[in-house]
């Protein structure tokens, strides 16, 4: 078997691959012995038909056959003897299978890059302040109390941040709103409503239009529809709405007393203060790793030198693309405005998709020479992890990624952080 390799672009090769003339009539020989014992033609018993029928009759069949054994037989030969790994395969181009003749075939293929690493024990690298900002404790403190607020009713007018009870109905130009946009469900009527008197909560003005009233009052409001707004029947129209106001109610935070300690299980106020100082002196710290760490990468990647395999980077800006869809359309965007931004869209992810191949293969060079690996205790760690906080079953998650073939990205991910907190660790850190 003779095998010749082209160089026909940055990590991908061309593997030629020729069988001579007697390895083809060899692989014949095998697989026209294989048919002729089932082989049913006429006036024989099976198995008893001379071969010269056997190979009229299922002359195609044979070729196909010769051509599956030897097409992976030579490409595996080829990999190993040029000791080649391929990340994709391209193409396969071949000619026919004939006794008695060469068969030749060349398979396209992309590899990894061979490139060298930077020096990357060392990286100096300046520590920021990670201190909790002044006045930091007292904001969580106020969070925490928002979150276990309450609301009374108030006979005042409305103010921000009050929640309003109203009856209100809709026309666009004269027309009920709901026969505008029969979609747009609850938007043109409802009765005792609760809405909170916020910037951006509801609708478009609509809140700003109930400050200043009071229970018994009725308003007139205009409501503009952005461009953006998920229900495209309404985009860029203005509504009317009559509101009548029920009921409003104003948010009461709880003082931080015997009872609300109680209420989150904490034993004194001193208690609950340390606590929460200490959760944020781990917030700021972690977040100043994550920002070392980034600038990590950022130097890896500026000062690292490869080509990229052409389809892995083609398959992570297909799977960067789609995020970012997903991404935008969670937001509100429509299909219009994904049309309208593709290009960008497919801009950007093209850059993070190259950056995101190239980090990949740099810590895995790194981790393959520093023997860092994720054992099994901790991938099980991991996947339990995850489960809990995607809130199912660790049995259905584990169902799950394996359907998506995910486990090995999953682990490959985390061998990946663990190659960067040892680059932290190994880094030249100065205050």
């Amino acid at each position: 078997m003779n095998i010749t390799v082209e160089e026909v672009g940055p990590c991908r090769k061309k593997l030629n691959i020729e069988f001579p003339a007697d390895a083809v009539s060899s692989a014949y020989k095998d697989v026209v012995k294989e048919y002729a014992r089932g082989a049913q033609i006429q006036g024989f018993r099976k198995g008893k038909a001379p071969t010269n029928l056997v190979r009229a009759k299922y002359s195609k069949q044979i070729a196909e056959e010769v051509r599956d054994r030897l097409v992976p037989e030579g490409y595996q030969k080829a990999l190993a003897q040029e000791k080649i790994h391929p990340v994709a395969v391209l193409n396969l181009e071949q000619a026919d299978v004939q006794e008695g003749q060469a068969f030749n075939y060349s398979v396209l293929c992309d590899i990894p890059p061979d490139f060298e690493l930077p020096t990357y024990k060392g990286i100096a690298l300046k520590r920021e302040e990670s201190e909790v900002p002044e006045g930091a404790l007292e904001e969580a403190l106020d969070r925490l109390r928002d979150q276990h607020a309450t609301y009374a009713d108030v006979e005042r007018p409305v103010e921000e941040g009050d929640l309003v009870q109203v009856n209100y109905s809709a026309t666009v130009d004269g027309v009920a709103l709901d026969e505008v946009a029969m979609t747009a469900t609850g938007l043109g009527e409802a009765s005792e409503f609760w809405v909170l008197a916020e910037e951006k909560a509801f609708l478009p003005g609509f809140s700003d239009g109930l400050q200043g009233k009071t229970a018994g009052e009725s308003a007139s409001l205009d409501v503009c529809f952005p461009d953006e707004f998920p229900q495209e029947a309404l985009r860029g129209l203005t509504a009317r709405y009559e509101v009548d106001v029920l009921n409003v109610r104003c948010k009461e935070l709880p003082e931080i007393d015997e009872a609300f300690l109680a209420k989150i299980q904490v034993e004194s106020e001193e208690s609950l203060r340390s606590q929460i100082s200490e959760e944020l002196s781990q917030h700021y710290a972690q977040a100043e790793q994550r920002r070392m760490k980034g600038e990590i990468v950022t130097h890896l990647l500026s000062s690292t030198d490869l080509n990229l395999p052409e389809s892995v980077v083609q398959d992570e800006t297909r799977s960067s693309i789609y995020q970012m869809v997903q991404d935008i359309t969670s937001r509100g965007a429509s299909e219009d405005d994904v049309q309208e931004n593709k290009e960008q869209i497919f801009e950007t992810a093209s850059k993070t998709a190259a950056d995101k191949v190239k980090i990949r293969y740099i810590l895995e060079r790194i981790a393959d020479e520093e023997e860092i690996a994720v054992d099994q205790q901790e991938f099980q760690q991991q996947l339990a992890m995850m489960a809990a906080r995607q809130g199912v079953e660790l049995v259905k998650f584990l169902e799950s990624v394996r359907e998506q073939n995910m486990l090995e990205n999953i682990r490959e991910d985390m061998r990946a952080e663990k190659t960067i907190d040892f680059l932290l660790e190994h880094a030249d850190v100065s205050v």
